[in-house]
């Protein structure tokens, strides 16, 4: 897989019609590395709102991924610092993740929601 760019995925986000994989595009973003593209284009007034909702997801996959619950370590290598900038850039977007719904796997919120104080 080659390392998506700010263009690339610009054109994703735009296009009903282009997939960046079949399914699970979240899991392929959800990655420091696109952080700072994903945060760009998720507030783009021209991406379409279910890929909004794809960069919400990608965004709470790295928080859920760098969290520890009931004593569970989900990442080994925790990275407290990027969980904490990656849970600031979702309470900025709350409304909208609120709007994503059952976009956010349950597993997902359960863990990530809390830390937001968002009801899930």
């Amino acid at each position: 897989m080659p390392i998506l760019d700010r263009e690339l995925l610009a054109e994703w986000a735009k296009n009903e019609e282009l997939y960046l994989m079949p399914q699970d595009e979240e899991l392929l973003l959800a990655d420091e590395q696109y952080l700072e593209i994903i945060l760009n284009i998720l507030d783009d007034s021209e991406t379409l709102p279910h890929k909004k909702y794809v960069l919400l997801d990608a965004l709470c996959i790295i928080a859920y991924d760098n969290s520890v619950s009931d004593d569970i370590v989900f990442n080994p290598e925790l990275d407290l610092n990027l969980k904490k900038r990656v849970l600031e850039e979702l309470k900025r977007r709350e409304k909208l993740l609120v709007q994503a719904g059952d976009w956010i796997m349950g597993y997902i919120k359960k863990v990530v929601y809390p830390q937001l104080e968002i009801d899930y």
